[in-house]
């Protein structure tokens, strides 16, 4: 957890940092940045180094996107309580159910494979196999949000 505190630390996720994370904005965009740079690092034999400017420029907005977007109210929506749920995940809460910590640290471990499969396609320019890994690493990210969301509910007492 202590990696995952600092990358957090990183993207500037204090308390303020997470509430702008929080906004749809954030979360949706963020998820727009892997198919973007899966795309662009496919050009590599058309654009040779040239690929590098647009890689830097994806880059460059992961890293601002968590606080670009203003916060938003306090709600019940699904960003609201996925990414509120990461800063739960990530503070060690004693509360956190157990089974919300098994699943979450499974979904970690299993997003591995797919970015393995991603890399691949990648490195021999293969699309097919880079889209498939690409997939697979955002359906394993949707689905450890949604188990941040499940421990966002639960240790709050909101309803799931």
């Amino acid at each position: 957890m202590a990696v995952l505190t600092r990358v957090a630390e990183f993207f500037g996720l204090d308390d303020e940092g997470w509430e702008r994370h929080a906004n749809p904005w954030s979360v949706y965009t963020r998820f727009a940045i892997f198919p973007a740079l899966t795309l662009v690092l496919l050009q590599w034999g058309v654009w040779g180094w040239w690929t590098v400017l647009p890689v830097a420029a994806l880059l460059i907005f992961t890293k601002i996107n968590p606080r670009l977007f203003p916060a938003v109210q306090r709600n019940s929506g699904w960003c609201w309580a996925a990414v509120m749920g990461e800063k739960v995940w990530l503070s060690a809460d004693a509360r956190i159910p157990q089974i919300r910590l098994h699943w979450a640290g499974v979904l970690s471990i299993a997003q591995v494979f797919p970015v393995a499969i991603w890399l691949i396609g990648l490195i021999f320019l293969w699309p097919w196999v880079a889209i498939v890994g690409m997939l697979g690493t955002l359906a394993t990210k949707l689905l450890f949000l949604d188990q941040m969301v499940k421990l966002y509910r639960e240790v709050e007492g909101s309803d799931p």
